[in-house]
């Protein structure tokens, strides 16, 4: 057959009847293809990017990615990147929804799809509760059930931890 097979056959089925065996094999092979042109090819040159603006950038990632994370303190309120744990009770058309009534939920803001749910969330502190309704889009994403529907929430923040960059200095370097 001139095949010539990468790595082992798959085996799909076999059966050993008497002196009669069958057996179903799967084989991968090298395709057979014919270049074409493959020189005088015109490549866009990427977007011109400032490397300052892109190094800073990757140090700021560097500091956050080896960021220490701290514990709220008295008068902490929650912003953007803070993770957090809280009980949120959900409810559409007056009936609970279960996947997303939790109590003890670890959630870090940016988590979630729908911006408006961190935006309510901004400013709040351990130990507050809140109740605010959002519509859910109607996007792929979501669940069909869900699509275009209001949605009530009722939030009540437990604890939360902020990341504080890592200092610029020598022991980042070394990490």
């Amino acid at each position: 057959s001139k095949v010539k097979p990468i790595g082992y056959p798959e085996i799909l089925s076999q059966n050993l009847d008497g002196d009669n065996f069958h057996c179903d094999l799967v084989f991968l092979h090298k395709p057979h293809f014919e270049l074409s042109q493959y020189k005088d090819f015109e490549i866009p040159s990427p977007p011109d990017k400032d490397p300052v603006v892109e190094s800073e950038k990757m140090i700021e990632d560097l500091r956050m990615q080896h960021a220490d994370v701290l514990p709220y303190e008295e008068g902490d309120v929650v912003e953007r990147g803070d993770s957090l744990t809280m009980d949120v009770k959900t409810e559409v058309d007056g009936s609970q929804l279960e996947g997303l009534t939790k109590q003890g939920m670890f959630y870090t803001l940016g988590q979630c799809t729908h911006p408006e749910f961190d935006n309510h969330l901004l400013g709040m502190k351990a130990g507050d509760e809140k109740s605010f309704e959002i519509t859910f889009p109607d996007e792929e994403n979501i669940n069909p059930s869900l699509r275009g529907k209001r949605a009530s929430f009722h939030i009540v923040v437990h604890m939360g931890t902020k990341k504080r960059p890592h200092p610029l200095d020598d022991e980042l370097a070394k990490k």
